[in-house]
């Protein structure tokens, strides 16, 4: 299975630069978070297989308007085929944003 994952920073050559059938291998993309949701909607839409994401610490956005097409996996267990995936976004808390975790937190979560 040939996954994509992608976090942080968007890549021209996946969007910018973006050529038909550019993503046709892959049979799912994984994003770990601080991507523009209208992104992570155009590369489901181009990639036409599941896309599932957590929040990264950027992501408060993505409550008043989602990816479109893309599943969250925040704090749930995703299976696909043979595979499990655990959504645990966020980070470590450093500055008291609503997506940053104290490590008793996390452990919870």
């Amino acid at each position: 299975m040939k996954i994509l994952i992608v976090a942080d920073e968007e890549c021209a050559g996946l969007w910018d630069y973006y050529t038909p059938g550019k993503l046709a291998d892959y049979e799912l993309i994984l994003s770990s978070g601080d991507l523009h949701a209208e992104y992570l909607s155009f590369l489901v839409t181009m990639a036409r297989c599941p896309l599932m994401y957590v929040h990264g610490n950027h992501d408060l956005h993505y409550e008043k308007r989602p990816p479109e097409g893309c599943e969250c996996i925040e704090d749930k267990v995703y299976k696909y085929g043979d595979l499990r995936f655990v959504g645990l976004g966020g980070c470590r808390k450093y500055s008291g944003g609503s997506l940053q975790y104290t490590e008793s937190q996390m452990k919870k979560r």
